[in-house]
């Protein structure tokens, strides 16, 4: 039987063992530069067998803006069990006894974004419910120009706050910065920004505001051929569509008039 409890700065290289098995394609400087963001005590829960921690989740404070006001939300990020303790239910036993905290402590709701499809059907045995959705959209470089300018965290954070939607999550600002540390945050033009990587000759973006949705694919083409690149790849919001994140109440019943936007899912 495991045992369930909060981290603390002595698990870390614990944590670290956990990511590295799990998350195999991201790279020690990837996984350290969000390890340094989060705060284990607050933050990251264990399943432990024989005093050895063998799963994980990380539990992300955020704020959801919705129809009923603020929500205080958790979003599920790094769930990840070692291969060899896979199948026994120590993360369910984890993710129940961690919801059940939060909610006696009145966090209102906890959200996720599945990583894959199959994980939809896992998460629905515990009460999760399809909530926010995306739509992804490709292209080729376009001939068309846009300036781009490259933002600080501080000014992104500005601008992006002035061209979301009235239903969405707002993310810490920490978690913000955390984004900025692996992304490239841009201003498009006279109002619009986005967040983006690159991927060989493909621009990815991983959040785009301001455009509406008849100009996205000519905006990206036009973003792609300004940063040298041959094509892109970008995750878009969408009020209905592919599913990209998946809510379940807990102290609160969420009154949303809308699809709430998330936006980033720290990937």
């Amino acid at each position: 039987m495991s045992h369930i409890r909060f981290a603390v700065p002595e698990d870390i290289e614990a944590i670290r063992e956990i990511w590295s098995a799990v998350f195999a394609e991201d790279t020690a400087d990837e996984r350290d530069r969000f390890l340094e963001t989060a705060h284990l005590r607050e933050e990251c829960v264990l399943a432990c067998v024989d005093g050895k921690p063998v799963s994980m989740a990380f539990f992300l404070p955020a704020v959801l803006h919705g129809d009923g006001g603020k929500y205080a939300v958790r979003y599920l990020y790094a769930a990840s069990t070692l291969l060899a303790y896979r199948g026994q239910g120590i993360f369910s036993d984890l993710l129940k006894t961690t919801l059940q905290i939060l909610k006696e402590r009145g966090v209102a709701a906890c959200f996720l974004n599945p990583a894959e499809p199959s994980l939809v059907t896992f998460y629905r045995r515990f009460g999760f419910e399809p909530a926010f959705f995306c739509r992804t959209i490709c292209g080729g470089a376009d001939t068309e120009q846009l300036p781009i300018q490259p933002l600080s965290v501080e000014e992104y954070s500005s601008l992006r706050q002035t061209l979301l939607p009235r239903e969405y999550v707002e993310w810490d600002y920490r978690l913000l910065r955390y984004a900025a540390s692996y992304a490239v945050p841009v201003r498009i033009g006279d109002g619009a920004c986005a967040l983006y990587t690159k991927k060989g000759n493909t621009l990815r973006v991983i959040e785009l505001l301001g455009v509406p949705p008849e100009s996205q694919v000519d905006v990206c083409g036009a973003v792609a051929r300004a940063l040298g690149c041959d094509a892109f790849k970008a995750r878009v919001f969408a009020e209905t569509g592919d599913c990209f994140g998946m809510l379940l109440s807990l102290a609160t019943e969420i009154s949303l008039r809308t699809t709430p936007y998330i936006g980033l899912v720290f990937d």
